[in-house]
């Protein structure tokens, strides 16, 4: 089983060791602004969680901003950024945590929910094809 870190801490990962059968690396530590930029905690800290887990498969968590632009160039720039941090990290790959709160939906409608989704499905498959091309996967 994949074990989804809350904390997403070295020392989480220790202590579900027996359990695990790889990991989901929560929270934060890779990040996607509203304009498309990618932030992280640095390659020291994600190669850390990495070197926690042992062989087992990492994947990290991408947080993606609630206001993102999903058709901008800058998103589609940022998957290489993305990728990379997950290869110099040693991770197996990647999974996309894109939460948008409930008065956002009711405030967009349908027409530009329905854009939302379609942007996200496009960006997603130009992430997992960057991924790919670098032995990793998108979860």
């Amino acid at each position: 089983m994949l074990w989804y870190t809350s904390a997403g801490d070295a020392t989480q990962v220790q202590d579900a060791l027996p359990a695990a059968t790889g990991f989901y690396m929560c929270c934060g530590k890779i990040k996607v602004t509203g304009n498309g930029s990618v932030h992280s905690v640095g390659i020291s800290e994600l190669s850390t969680i990495v070197q926690a887990a042992g062989r087992l498969p990492v994947q990290h968590t991408i947080a993606v901003d609630a206001n993102v632009t999903w058709d901008g160039a800058a998103l589609i720039s940022a998957t290489d950024a993305i990728a990379d941090l997950v290869v110099s990290s040693n991770a197996s790959g990647a999974i996309v945590d894109y939460e948008v709160p409930a008065d956002l939906w009711k405030m967009w409608g349908a027409v530009k929910t329905r854009a939302v989704a379609n942007g996200y499905v496009r960006w997603a498959s130009v992430l997992a094809k960057a991924l790919h091309a670098k032995g990793r996967t998108l979860g």
